[in-house]
């Protein structure tokens, strides 16, 4: 990405903007930390939404279980405590140098 670059506009615009202004720019590389938190906030949210739509008592205590057992996994892998919050200074990408803003 060009950092000193100001321009505004739409999507698209910004597309041309880059493809004719910074033809050697390329996109930021993914922070895997938030792809993981990306990726585990829609199986949560899908687990969620399954325990709200099943009728089933059995279905509904399975997918509870499966979300307490993902929360006991994160707090594990990311030393953080079961509610979710996690101390980022164990992650990998958290203490690798970043030249993004």
């Amino acid at each position: 990405m060009e950092d000193g670059c100001s321009y505004m506009g739409t999507y698209r615009e910004l597309c041309k903007h880059v493809q004719k202004k910074h033809p050697s720019a390329n996109p930021r590389a993914v922070d895997p930390l938030h792809a993981y938190r990306w990726k585990r906030l829609l199986f949560r949210s899908s687990l969620q939404d399954m325990i709200c739509s099943t009728t089933s008592e059995v279905m509904r205590r399975l997918f509870s279980l499966i979300l307490q057992f993902d929360e006991i996994m994160a707090a594990s892998r990311e030393g953080g405590d079961r509610h979710g919050a996690t101390n980022d200074n164990l992650l990998p990408s958290a203490n690798a140098e970043s030249t993004d803003p």
